[in-house]
């Protein structure tokens, strides 16, 4: 007889206020920044349902759950680990396409945690209460091409997301249209870039871009930066997690 033994933790869902939800989503980027740089672990499948929460007296703790398909940092250059990997409604533009031979990197994962706060600031109207109107509810129907050409579609767009926010969620309306503003830009110079390549290499001018952070745009500190602080009011920066003034 075998028995496993594990802790009580909730569902990012059934956290009671937006607070609590920035809060998580703060240690999620935080968990996953120490994972990357002190662990040499690569998280790789960021999704809703991977997302849990611990609670200790009146303070929650984001909780990273599922480490099936993450990879160690110095294996991502073999072949076993350039399988595309994560949940198709939260993965990155770059990795729904059968055509990407680059490696999975960590602004990926980045690029799925604001897909995540996308879908729960827009697609539901209170804390596992879905909304009438779901704007990104498609991101879940079809095949890998079909979610990539909407995601390109959403990436170059120029409309306001903002009012797709849902009241509840409006708190996270600064953090939501900056982060949209720094991947459409990154993804619009990126694929510029890509269309040009071979005729600025024969012409000797190819412009130097950072693919792994679109441009500078997608790193830890920028992130940090941004999701330190919510509506005005700094978030708890945990011991071993990321530190935004680094």
């Amino acid at each position: 007889m075998r028995i496993t033994i594990t802790e009580s933790v909730e569902p990012l869902l059934e956290l009671k206020s937006p607070r609590e939800f920035a809060q998580v989503f703060y240690d999620i980027l935080q968990i996953h920044q120490w994972l990357y740089e002190h662990a040499g672990i690569l998280y790789r499948d960021l999704s809703i349902g991977n997302i849990m929460c611990r609670r200790i007296g009146n303070r929650v703790y984001g909780v990273l759950n599922d480490f099936d398909v993450s990879s160690y940092v110095r294996d991502l250059g073999l072949e076993s680990s350039k399988d595309r990997r994560g949940t198709r409604p939260f993965m990155a533009y770059d990795l729904l396409s059968k055509e990407w031979t680059g490696e999975h990197m960590y602004r990926h994962d980045l690029e799925s945690l604001f897909c995540i706060m996308l879908i729960v600031c827009c697609n539901y109207r209170r804390p596992n209460r879905r909304a009438d109107r779901r704007p990104y509810s498609n991101w879940f129907l079809g095949v890998d091409a079909e979610v990539r050409w909407r995601k390109k579609t959403f990436l170059l767009s120029t409309g306001d997301i903002s009012t797709n926010i849902q009241n509840y969620f409006l708190g996270f309306e600064q953090w939501l249209t900056t982060l949209s503003s720094w991947l459409r830009s990154g993804y619009k110079e990126s694929l510029a870039l890509q269309e040009r390549e071979e005729r600025e290499e024969e012409e000797g001018e190819v412009k130097p871009f950072d693919f792994a952070t679109l441009g500078g745009r997608i790193t830890y500190k920028e992130m940090n930066d941004l999701m330190c602080s919510f509506q005005d009011q700094p978030l708890e920066t945990r011991p071993t997690g990321g530190n935004p003034n680094n």
